[in-house]
């Protein structure tokens, strides 16, 4: 397994000790810095799963550190970040920029492990408006140790999904109004991952109700020719709804 690599930007020395000596000993891989700009050719050298981030250092402190790894993440996605802060003021601020998570100085490592666990689980995202099916994929996804964002339709994919990552999304049929090659040029952004993206079909979704197996299977191919991974419809297909995305 692939151990996750953490950056820490921070100017104390002791905090910066305290979080490695942590991390390691949790299975993680650290790099730290003493600013932004040594930050910065740490990213540049080797690109962390995620950055534990302060915000007051010398020579380039976290707002512009933060603003600067944004940039880069037109290219290859963002980076998450972990904010430490002690002050209700920086956090309202880093609430614009879409921060992962906060941290409370003085750090508790019960809280400092829970909050990079959960950024670092595999994100999912599940469209879907119609109740059944919702509680039916949520279900499926709740046994594993993913992170799971729920939305009602595709007009609100671009603003759920902004600066955040997705190993995989899987949409309801019927909660897409969309042609299938603009929907899935939607969902499969380069600065959301790429993720994988999976159709989920069913007896609800209007015009399928009856539809005999020849007829899911040519839908199952536009959607496919469209650029999905894989169309799901429990009427036609054998294995699970997320095989082989997550186990």
């Amino acid at each position: 397994m692939v151990r996750k690599k953490i950056l820490i930007v921070d100017d104390e020395e002791s905090v910066r000790g305290m979080l490695s000596s942590c991390l390691e000993a949790n299975g993680y891989d650290v790099d730290t810095a003493g600013d932004g700009i040594e930050g910065l050719a740490r990213i540049n050298a080797a690109r962390p799963d995620l950055v534990i981030l302060d915000v007051v250092m010398p020579r380039m402190d976290g707002f512009t550190f933060f603003k600067e790894i944004r940039k880069k993440a037109e290219r290859k996605g963002p980076i998450p970040v972990l904010m430490l802060t002690g002050r209700e003021k920086t956090r309202d601020t880093f609430e614009t920029f879409e921060i992962e998570a906060f941290l409370a100085k003085p750090i508790i490592v019960h809280d400092l492990l829970n909050a990079v666990d959960g950024i670092l689980r595999d994100r999912v995202i599940v469209v879907s408006r119609e109740g059944a099916a919702r509680d039916l994929i949520a279900s499926i996804l709740g046994k594993t140790a993913c992170r799971l964002d729920l939305i009602p339709g595709e007009g609100d994919l671009a603003k759920k999904s902004k600066g955040k990552k997705y190993r995989l999304v899987i949409a309801h049929l019927a909660s897409i109004g969309s042609e299938p090659r603009e929907f899935i040029a939607a969902a499969k952004k380069r600065e959301n991952g790429s993720p994988a993206v999976i159709i989920y079909s069913d007896e609800s979704v209007p015009g399928l109700e009856r539809s005999s197996a020849q007829e899911l299977d040519e839908v199952g191919r536009e959607w496919i020719d469209a650029g999905a991974d894989r169309f799901y419809d429990p009427r036609i297909t054998l294995d699970g709804l997320i095989y082989p995305y997550i186990a």
